[in-house]
């Protein structure tokens, strides 16, 4: 049998052959194991964490801290949340600047997301992303949560593939941050979270 270490102190014994895993792992990257039967045998949905390489199989649930979701057809399935509650917020941005790019126009909306996102310590990147167009399919919350985040895509399983995030806690941190920009743009005052 394999023995894997995960990185985080843990050991799984994996049953596939030693060079059919070889195959599957990401490259470039070294991995701690020790051979100790030369079959091995992993359910095909598998795959190792691009940043970790903590072995995980999401639809039976075993998943490192850094996976967020699948990606497939265009759209983002999470399993925690994650990017549920960022599109929630993303979409409430960009419905408020499409409401107002006719009212305000489109210099002064820029210069007012600009200087909110300033306010909250946002990146720039955030106030481009829902000024360029708010109407263009392309400032929808697939497209900018892939543009906002440092997504590693795991091996491709035909329809769709998983994706991580090399800093998990920045989707929650920044999702937050959306939502007090969210209010200050409506005209309340934001949650101190």
């Amino acid at each position: 049998m394999l023995l894997a270490s995960s990185g985080l102190g843990t050991s799984r014994v994996l049953l596939m052959s030693a060079e059919k895993l070889k195959k599957h792992r990401p490259r470039g990257i070294k991995y701690r194991y020790e051979t100790v039967e030369n079959m091995y045998q992993l359910d095909e949905d598998y795959e190792f964490c691009p940043i970790c390489n903590h072995v995980n199989n999401p639809r039976s649930g075993e998943i490192c801290q850094h996976f967020v979701g699948e990606y497939g057809e265009g759209e983002i399935d999470d399993y925690y949340g994650e990017f549920t509650a960022f599109k929630r917020e993303w979409e409430s941005l960009l419905a408020w600047c499409e409401e107002n790019v006719d009212e305000l126009g489109e210099p002064k909306l820029e210069r007012l997301v600009s200087k909110t996102c300033m306010k909250l310590r946002l990146p720039r990147k955030v106030a481009k992303l829902l000024t360029d167009d708010p109407r263009d399919p392309q400032s929808d919350a697939t497209c900018a949560f892939q543009e906002l985040f440092d997504l590693k895509h795991g091996k491709d399983m035909t329809i769709y593939c998983n994706l991580y995030s090399k800093t998990p806690g920045q989707i929650e941190k920044l999702t937050k941050s959306l939502g007090r920009m969210s209010q200050l743009l409506q005209g309340g005052k934001p949650d101190a979270h």
